[in-house]
Parts: C-alpha cells; sequence; structure tokens
C-alpha cells in the first residue's frame, strides 16, 4: 500500500491531501504534518509572531504539543494552485498543565478561537501560513466528566 500523498491541489485527492493535513496536525502527528510542508515554510501568528523553516516549525508544534492538543474545524476551504483560504475554529486542549502557554491552561481546559489561515503553496506543498483572529478567544471550558 503507498502512502496517502501529500501535495494539495484543486483536484479531489488534492483537497483530501489537505484534510489529511488539517487531521495530521489535530492529532499531533508530528510525522506526519511536516511532509506536507517545504524546507523554506514560514509561519505567522499572532501569539508567536514569524517561525521560519521546517526545523523551526516543526519544534514549535513538537514543543506546543507535549502541552496541547490542537483541533482544527474547517468551516470553509478555498484551493488553488497557489493557495488555500480556511475559515476555521482551532480548540486547544491541555492534555497536562501548562502554566507558560500563551493562555495559562490546566490539564483538561480547553480555548476556542476562529480564524482566516491564508496557506501559500509551493509545487503543492504549504510554504507560507498567515493566521488572522476573527474574533476573541472562548474559555477557558472544562471537560465535562462521562
Amino acid at each position: 500500500m503507498s502512502p496517502a500523498p501529500t501535495r494539495i491541489t484543486p483536484t479531489a485527492a488534492g483537497r483530501r491531501a489537505f484534510l489529511d493535513y488539517l487531521i495530521s496536525l489535530s492529532t499531533a502527528n508530528t510525522e506526519r504534518f511536516p511532509l506536507f510542508f517545504t524546507d523554506d515554510i514560514e509561519l505567522t501568528m499572532p501569539s508567536v509572531g514569524v517561525l521560519r523553516g521546517l526545523d523551526a516549525v516543526a519544534a514549535f508544534y513538537g514543543k506546543m504539543f507535549q502541552a496541547v492538543r490542537e483541533n482544527v474545524t474547517a468551516h470553509a476551504v478555498i484551493i488553488d494552485e497557489h493557495g488555500i483560504a480556511l475559515e476555521a475554529t482551532t480548540r486547544l486542549t491541555a492534555v497536562v498543565d501548562a502554566p507558560d502557554f500563551s493562555v495559562p491552561l490546566r490539564q483538561g481546559e480547553s480555548v476556542e478561537s476562529d480564524y482566516f489561515i491564508h496557506y501559500r503553496l509551493h509545487d503543492g506543498r504549504i510554504n507560507r501560513i498567515d493566521l488572522a483572529p476573527r474574533g476573541e478567544l472562548r474559555g477557558p471550558f472544562v471537560a465535562e466528566s462521562a
């Protein structure tokens, strides 16, 4: 069985690849999601600034995933050969106490935020990500016990 494609294009297979990227990010699959990036990836986030290069972006997420998990819910996706426009809600949930996170969280607490995210593509791989919040941060929420 061949590995799932990592090239994002306006085709049905390319759209599935983008959804696979979102799933790999939401499941903290630190081996899979960097496969969708170019080596010169740039990530711009309001809370972090600009991260440049695959190693810096992968290290940022690797460290983040030690404390929190990010679940991305896509509401609207537009893809062409040059990029992706995504309207999404992200939910960050602490898997351990995270007092030093950008929003201090206790284990099990979550915060949500809505974003417009623009991805620039080069040869079907993400080489720039720009996040723009579209509203206030909500939370923290505490998971209800079953």
